[in-house]
């Protein structure tokens, strides 16, 4: 087997029923030059045999055993095992186009950019939706910060990109943290020169659920917020000038735990929620000045002004309006 170009690196935790389709779009790249890094993390179901079926079937295929640690740790474990100079990340649930990772890397190696990412298709029971139109670009370090922050072209998702392998030297995903895409998406930029865009959709992400109707709040949603205002911290101090996209995404966050608060169907701290709603109120127009704010959250952000009740009265009204489209 020749040297990998590219390292996949799919942690895999009880996915019986899409470990396989995720494991074909990957063995069917075009770029053959490719390991796939299986990181079975400790999974109770029959995903281990299946890993290592897969494995024997495809010399390009590692499967790495570990205990369970959740999918930081996964994708830290994947990492430290990978031989390709570039590396990749799959979740197991999802699946991608043949094309993905040479096109990823022909974007890499043509502008000499650290960083390439991709579009995505969102694959729902009864729809997709597409976010990528085939554009084709290239940033600085500026200009990604401010893309990826603001969220208007460029998803942070780790894994509709590819990356240089040495960016993950010193930085490793935080465990015991959700929103891990957010927490390191910043740290990640810190290192990049150059950072390429090619938005044809080939990442396809499975959506399990169509609404937040069912979510339940603990105390790890809040790390939605940490991992915002983590990122606004390491752009205060690499690139401030895209501090006004950092703090949009910060009061995003914001909004969002609120809504997966008031949606909730398990018992909310009121403290929790208080400092949610607080933090919204005080900056609230900071978050209506803010280019990045649209019409109909600058209407929430009045009505939430005035009433938490009447405001979410408008998230289930909104949230109904989603579910039937």
């Amino acid at each position: 087997m020749s040297e990998p170009l590219v390292s996949v690196i799919v942690p895999v935790y009880k996915v019986e029923a899409y470990l396989d389709k995720c494991v074909e779009s990957l063995v069917a790249q075009d770029l053959r030059e490719i390991e796939i890094i299986l990181v079975d993390d400790g999974s109770p179901d029959n995903c281990p045999a299946l890993c290592d079926a897969w494995a024997q079937r495809d010399e390009r295929i590692r499967v790495l055993h570990k205990e369970n640690g959740g999918l930081s740790s996964a994708r830290n474990a994947g990492v430290a095992i990978a031989r390709a100079p570039y590396v990749g990340f799959v979740d197991s649930d999802d699946y991608v186009a043949p094309n993905m990772y040479s096109r990823l890397l022909a974007s890499i190696t043509a502008h000499h950019a650290q960083m390439a990412v991709g579009g995505v298709r969102g694959v729902y029971a009864n729809r997709e939706t597409t976010a990528g139109n085939g554009e084709q670009f290239v940033m600085n370090r500026t200009q990604a910060f401010k893309e990826f922050l603001s969220g208007e072209r460029l998803r942070i998702w780790v894994p509709v990109k590819l990356y240089e392998k040495r960016l993950f030297d010193q930085v490793k995903f935080e465990t015991g943290r959700t929103y891990e895409d957010l927490l390191i998406i910043a740290d990640l930029l810190e290192q990049c020169e150059v950072v390429s865009a090619d938005l044809e959709p080939f990442y396809f992400y499975m959506h399990h659920e169509e609404s937040i109707t069912t979510s339940s709040y603990n105390k790890r949603t809040l790390d939605w917020v940490y991992a915002a205002e983590h990122a606004r911290e390491v752009t205060r101090r690499v690139c401030p000038e895209a501090l006004p996209e950092a703090q949009f995404r910060v009061a995003n966050c914001y909004f969002g735990v609120l809504d997966i608060m008031l949606m909730s169907n398990t018992p909310v701290p009121r403290s929790d929620q208080d400092r949610v709603v607080n933090y919204l109120r005080t900056h609230w127009q900071e978050i209506a000045n803010s280019p990045y704010t649209g019409k109909a959250r600058k209407l929430a952000l009045q009505v939430l002004r005035v009433s938490v009740a009447a405001y979410k009265q408008l998230v289930k009204l909104q949230n109904a309006r989603y579910r039937s489209a």
